[in-house]
């Protein structure tokens, strides 16, 4: 069955566990799922606590020079 991001139910558990374990997780997202980074913030979004969700955000964005705001 397919979701919203056209992914199956396993797809979106290895794009979380991918998110979760590489600092810069964007571009192996979108090379294996061509799911873009904006795509990947609703997903982690839709499907995280706020809490979890928050410190997953802060793990992959610390290093920008710029603020993000979602």
């Amino acid at each position: 069955m397919f979701n919203q991001f056209g992914l199956t139910f396993d797809d979106i558990d290895c794009v979380i566990q991918i998110a979760w374990e590489h600092k810069k997780p964007f571009y192996t997202i979108r090379a294996q799922y061509g799911l873009p980074e904006a795509e990947v913030v609703r997903l982690m979004r839709s499907e995280m606590n706020s809490s979890s969700f928050n410190l997953w955000k802060q793990k992959v964005f610390s290093d920008r020079q710029y603020k993000i705001s979602f």
